[in-house]
């Protein structure tokens, strides 16, 4: 069975790693709205976009959002919101199980955003195909946003390389998350351990990172032109060996 399968689709891992606190979302929200004026990129689509975190409030901004996920929980989560129910209705959003390597929408859209390191969980033709994929769902001068772990901060040590956290909540259930990065392959590895009672749940994933000098070489050969790298989702500080994140605007030529 794919990680994913099992990552993405029991509730107890999804609320570990899935959620999001409402100040981080706005800056986020702010940050997209800043890139993708609405006025000339109207119609998104949210790669990974879980329960709809940022796909809802975006549609409440007046965009037409396409939200994409492989995770039946989350498509399923994210339908059943009351407010997102209206939106459905009047076809300003729409949720869709879908693979980023393949899901493709009818008709080519303004801009795709792939956030908090959607990006990268395959190998790297499968990464490639993933980038491919969207370039070709989006129109000419559209424009992708991918929103990453930065490379260089994880070599400058600030990744937990090797360290084990271990949380306990009310419910008494015990998370051991162990993180490792692998660097002759340059991936982030995560593995994660849910325990209540007698009941044991084990999962984790890898996602391959990308110095921005490699990501802005794949991104060229797909026709993307990179126009601003950030490191942070206020949208205007550079990247550096300080940076958590790598927020990379491209457009297509």
């Amino acid at each position: 069975m794919p990680w994913w399968r099992t990552l993405y689709s029991h509730e107890a891992f999804i609320e570990e790693i899935g959620f999001h606190d409402d100040a981080t979302t706005e800056r986020e929200i702010s940050m997209i709205q800043k890139l993708f004026p609405l006025n000339e990129f109207s119609c998104l689509i949210d790669m990974g976009c879980g329960w709809g975190r940022l796909t809802m409030p975006l549609a409440k901004k007046g965009y037409t959002m396409f939200g994409v996920d492989t995770s039946p929980l989350y498509i399923r989560w994210a339908k059943s919101e009351p407010a997102a129910q209206h939106y459905m209705r009047t076809h300003v959003l729409t949720y869709v199980r879908g693979n980023i390597r393949r899901w493709r929408p009818l008709h080519a859209a303004d801009g795709i955003i792939v956030m908090h390191t959607t990006f990268g969980y395959f190998n790297d033709d499968g990464n490639i195909q993933s980038l491919k994929t969207m370039t070709e769902s989006i129109r000419h001068h559209g424009r992708l946003l991918l929103d990453m772990t930065n490379y260089h901060w994880v070599m400058n040590g600030g990744f937990p390389d090797g360290k084990t956290f271990t949380k306990t909540y009310q419910n008494g259930r015990t998370c051991v998350t162990r993180y490792r990065f692998d660097r002759t392959n340059k991936r982030i590895i995560k593995h994660i351990e849910i325990q209540k009672g007698l009941i044991r749940h084990r999962s984790g994933f890898s996602i391959r990172v990308y110095a921005i000098e490699e990501i802005r070489s794949i991104l060229h050969s797909l026709g993307l032109d990179v126009i601003h790298v950030f490191g942070d989702y206020a949208a205007h500080a550079p990247v550096n060996a300080a940076s958590q994140r790598q927020i990379v605007l491209a457009q297509k030529l």
